[in-house]
């Protein structure tokens, strides 16, 4: 199946496809942008403790926290592909024994699925709103992503391409699914690092990063770090870029922005499969495609 994308260059945003695509973990890129749009507000705090917690806000959204990953345990993924009903989120942490920390909190670096549903549960108890109405009034709307929302049921997930008579249940994606237009995510992205809708301290804030690692095989990257809720470091051949991408065992997703470049370039793409690292080289030939 051919790549569903859009890029952004010279101030024009080009798509191939009005298609609906699950953005899958761009998704927490969204997530790391309310927290710093409450952040704003006064609402949050980044560097504070959580209730009950032994780790930062901070600490959850760049994956510094210690909080296991609930990928990594058989029975999720087990369930997942029988086809099951997801597990309430209580079940989900006692089953990954989250406060049973992988190390001391900014003492290590691991990616974690789990972080992030606390960072979801933390935004859902400051708001007061369900998940998906919060971020629709705190970025969706305010952005005018008109295609842009958040998955709730099985109809919402079978609008999605790739997604159709698969039998998964979103709320197996426990910190929340958004879904759009590859047009829509480049707008996302586009907006919340170059317009006014975050302040130059979120933007900052956005991304202070920790280093990761060096080059991954057979992806684009040469150098990995992550800020909050996004990964970033440098690509073959194009210099900086930032973004996030995704994966899942129907699609994969990839949104970055390309600074280094003479003329930079916001690109995005979906596709079919598992393979992440196709999906970021073609959204990299994107963006060299726009020089």
């Amino acid at each position: 199946m051919s790549y569903v994308h859009a890029w952004k260059s010279n101030g024009e945003i080009i798509s191939n496809s009005d298609a609906i695509a699950p953005w899958w973990s761009i998704t927490k890129t969204v997530i790391a942008v309310a927290c710093l749009k409450f952040w704003e507000a006064g609402d949050l705090e980044l560097d504070k403790p959580l209730r009950n917690r032994p780790f930062t806000l901070r600490q959850l959204l760049r994956h510094t926290a210690g909080v296991p990953n609930y990928g990594r345990v058989k029975a999720y993924h087990d369930a997942v592909s029988g086809k099951q009903k997801a597990w309430s989120a209580e079940k989900l942490l006692a089953v990954v024994k989250a406060d049973t920390l992988d190390f001391a909190p900014g003492q290590g670096w691991n990616y974690s699925n789990t972080g992030y549903l606390l960072v979801r549960q933390l935004l859902e108890d400051i708001s007061d709103r369900p998940f998906a109405e919060l971020i629709h009034r705190t970025i969706f709307g305010p952005l005018d992503l008109s295609s842009a929302s958040i998955v709730q049921t099985k109809a919402d997930l079978e609008k999605c391409r790739y997604m159709k008579n698969t039998g998964y249940d979103a709320g197996w994606v426990y910190h929340g699914l958004a879904s759009g237009t590859a047009a829509d995510a480049v707008g996302f992205l586009d907006h919340i690092l170059h317009s006014d809708f975050l302040t130059p301290a979120s933007k900052m804030a956005l991304q202070d990063r920790v280093e990761v690692g060096g080059p991954l095989p057979d992806r684009p990257w040469q150098t990995c770090n992550y800020g909050l809720g996004v990964m970033c470091g440098e690509t073959k051949n194009a210099g900086q870029v930032i973004g996030h991408s995704g994966a899942s065992p129907f699609s994969v997703s990839a949104l970055y922005h390309f600074s280094d470049l003479p003329v930079p370039v916001t690109a995005c793409a979906f596709h079919s499969g598992t393979d992440e690292g196709k999906t970021e080289w073609e959204v990299l030939r994107l963006a060299q495609k726009c020089q």
